[in-house]
């Protein structure tokens, strides 16, 4: 029904006369730019003071200043910079526009994307520059433009419209016309310039005038549309279901079907192109297997060996590109994004614990190296694009910083024996399958290690060294910080100490942003963030305590769940993904699916159980139940898979374990290294001192004493603890004890 609303605001069939480059300019002769985009003394005092660097050649007139500029120049955002010198006369989202399409009785026309996405780029080069687009755009609509990775309640809002116009399928950039009222009437995602452009029947321009001609001409068809599309947008997000009983092991028995039915035996993860790591439900096998559940063992390595080799990961220079094209694992979307790497090197921490296969943790070690040398402070960059000139070429295209023709990894590696077999080793052939370019792919995970294979890649490093790097978009979106911060904790805890520092600089920067216990969306920014940036930061603390035992950490969760609590909870015991008191949208979105990134509800779940343990207050875990009942039908349907580890440790035994260290001393490190050895999957440690022993009171740690001089551990379950041991056959004389908890240690 609604898709035959959207037919019928085509209106006449004929484009209108198209004002002129020369009628789209009105150029200002006291300073050559639009005069829509210089109105006012303060922006035309800020353009003066932009740096040649802050303007593409492409957006200059012949005297070397921006030959356009538009609102967008006085934005924060790196993806609404990159459109500050289009000829589109561009609001930023917010009341002004609005009121203006109100006020001139126009359409919106909003575009959504990111600076890192490839086709946002290019649409933003074949129509957004365009003079004649622009100046169609400029007279009939008001352009808004916005950063989803700012934004992603707007974002959530609209492309749910987007998928009910393209049935189901979505991405960016969005493209979505409102009325003033902020109701959308149509939606596509990227669109090419004109008719027959890149093989596509309908382009921009053509759209464009399909929607002015129903704006002005069958204005009841566009309202009843965007009445209709806006009812199924807010049923879609806030549709609630109602609670059920609390998740058993029939779900978790069907998820595991779920991995095995869509499992590709040939290459991992999923099956079909393109591939994403969360296209198969990792978090949940990873949890499974380490916990002695074996169905999805090989399963699991299979995918991890690929994705670490075959193009997918960077073996050049670490970290993982966001998804591939194809089923194999070997041609990426080449964008670097924060959030997938968090995510990934937290699950190749987990597999070197599992199967201590070094390469895993070379794994690990690569995408902490690789993104930090993005970060010059201690708080994380977004993403890094994927476009960026090849050698001897001035346009970027995609991969073109990460690719090799075979001339030049010859030229590279010449300086290595036999240049032509590691040429052929890597995978790098005459045509590649990038724009004639090739990614560089290993055929195991162990050549990582291998002194010679390093040596060659460290060269194809050099080489590619002097090409020019991809832009880096530096905001620091809070939410995928946290997931950073979760990763280096454990992985300061695991792996390396090392580690730890960068943790705790990490943590202390998001706390010192927070506001009244909550967490903006952008460090620096302040807009409120959504649930995930309070949940995922709240786990990363959680996750710095259990590693360095400073009760702060513990309060600092705490903390968030309180807010968490307050501004987002739903009747039902779910949460909202925005913030009781943020803006007010056609729709307030339920935490209620996972997707590129886990949901928030699907973090928090498993901090609350965590809590629950380490603090001994039931709340914690009736506050849990609740939303796992809530969220039931989400999670037999498939739709909340990174919420099945908390409804797996629900169901199971997790341990407390305390580890005293005495009076004036830290904890011995050979102890805790024993602990972490033998302690089951599914446990919470509290480090505490007696030095301090009022820094944990009101946990499982409070009364807990060294003795005999020496670091003790108490090892408990619901806070019943086992006699108190200080060395290795103590310690293994108590795990003993829960043998059937202690399904498989984790290292």
């Amino acid at each position: 029904m609604l898709l035959s609303l959207w037919l019928a605001c085509t209106g006449p069939g004929g484009l209108p006369d198209v004002p002129s480059e020369a009628e789209a300019v009105h150029a200002n002769a006291a300073d050559g730019l639009p005069l829509a985009a210089a109105r006012t003394a303060e922006l035309q005092q800020r353009l003066d003071g932009l740096a040649d660097a802050d303007t593409p050649a492409r957006h200059r007139a012949a005297d070397g200043r921006p030959a356009y500029v538009n609102r967008l120049a006085e934005a924060h955002s790196a993806y609404l910079l990159q459109h500050a010198h289009n000829p589109v006369d561009w609001f930023p989202w917010g009341d002004e526009a609005f009121e203006q399409a109100r006020l001139q009785d126009k359409p919106v026309l909003l575009s959504i994307g990111y600076s890192t996405c490839h086709w946002c780029h290019v649409m933003e080069h074949e129509s957004f520059e365009d003079p004649e687009i622009a100046a169609y755009i400029n007279e009939h609509f008001v352009p808004v433009k916005v950063d989803r990775e700012e934004l992603p309640d707007v974002d959530a809002v609209y492309m749910t419209a987007v998928q009910a116009v393209l049935r189901g399928r979505g991405g960016w950039p969005m493209t979505v016309f409102l009325t003033p009222d902020r109701k959308p009437f149509h939606a596509a995602t990227y669109l090419p310039a004109r008719d027959g452009d890149r093989g596509r029947t309908e382009g921009l321009l053509t759209v464009l005038a399909r929607m002015h001609d129903a704006w002005t001409q069958d204005r009841d068809k566009v309202e009843a549309a965007s009445a209709n599309l806006s009812g199924f947008v807010a049923r879609q997000l806030e549709r609630a279901t109602p609670p059920s009983d609390l998740p058993g092991s029939d779900v978790l028995d069907g998820a595991r079907d779920r991995a095995l039915g869509s499992f590709d035996p040939k290459h991992g993860g999923r099956q079909g192109a393109p591939k994403f790591p969360s296209g198969w439900p990792l978090p949940f096998v990873m949890d499974d297997v380490a916990t002695g559940h074996d169905t999805l063992s090989e399963p699991l390595r299979i995918t991890l060996d690929a994705m670490a080799t075959r193009g997918l990961y960077d073996v050049v220079g670490g970290g993982f590109h966001r998804y591939t094209v194809d089923e194999t694992w070997h041609v990426p979307h080449f964008e670097k994004m924060l959030y997938d790497n968090a995510l990934l090197a937290g699950l190749y921490l987990d597999a070197w614990r599992i199967w201590d296969d070094p390469a895993y943790a070379e794994v690990v070690r690569g995408v902490l190296k690789d993104q930090r040398a993005r970060a010059p402070g201690a708080l994380y960059a977004a993403a890094a694009d994927a476009d960026s000139p090849a050698p001897g070429h001035t346009e970027s295209i995609e991969g073109g910083f990460y690719t090799f023709t075979r001339d030049e990894a010859l030229q590279a590696l010449a300086g290595l024996p036999d240049p032509e077999a590691w040429v052929t080793r890597f995978g790098i052939e005459e045509k590649g399958p990038v724009e004639g370019r090739s990614p560089i792919a290993l055929n195991r995970p162990a050549e990582l290690l291998d002194p010679d294979v390093r040596a060659a890649l460290d060269a194809l490093g050099a080489s590619r060294s002097t090409r020019e790097a991809p832009f880096v978009d530096p905001k620091a979106v809070v939410a995928w910080n946290g997931l950073m911060l979760s990763t280096l904790a454990r992985t300061g805890r695991f792996l390396d100490p090392a580690y730890r520092a960068d943790a705790e600089a990490l943590a202390t920067t998001l706390l010192d942003a927070a506001t009244d216990r909550r967490l903006p969306r952008i460090v620096g920014t302040s807009r409120t963030g959504v649930l995930s940036d309070q949940a995922f930061v709240a786990a990363g603390f959680l996750d710095l305590f259990e590693t360095t035992g400073d009760p702060r950490w513990l309060a600092a969760t705490k903390a968030r769940a309180q807010a968490i609590e307050a501004h987002h909870t739903t009747p039902e015991g779910g949460w909202m993904r925005t913030p009781d008191d943020g803006e007010t949208l056609l729709a307030r979105p339920r935490a209620d699916r996972d997707g590129a990134e886990p949901s928030g509800a699907s973090v928090h779940v498993r901090t609350l159980l965590r809590l629950g343990a380490i603090t001994g207050d039931d709340a914690y875990r009736a506050r849990a139940d609740h939303a796992l009942k809530a969220y039931a039908d989400a999670l037999a349907k498939g739709a909340l898979d990174d919420m099945l580890p908390a409804v797996a440790w629900r169901q199971g035994r997790p341990l407390e374990i305390v580890v005293v260290a005495p009076r004036g001393q830290d904890h011995d490190p050979d102890m805790l290294a024993a602990v972490d050895a033998r302690a089951p999957w599914r446990h919470v440690r509290l480090l505490a001192w007696e030095d301090t022993p009022d820094a944990l009171q009101g946990t499982v740690a409070t009364g807990k004493l060294a003795h005999d001089g020496r670091t003790t551990v108490y090892v408990c379950e619901a806070g019943m603890c086992q006699a108190p041991v200080n060395d290795e056959d103590g310690l293994d004389r108590v795990m003993a004890l829960f043998a059937p908890v202690v399904e498989r240690a984790g290292r």
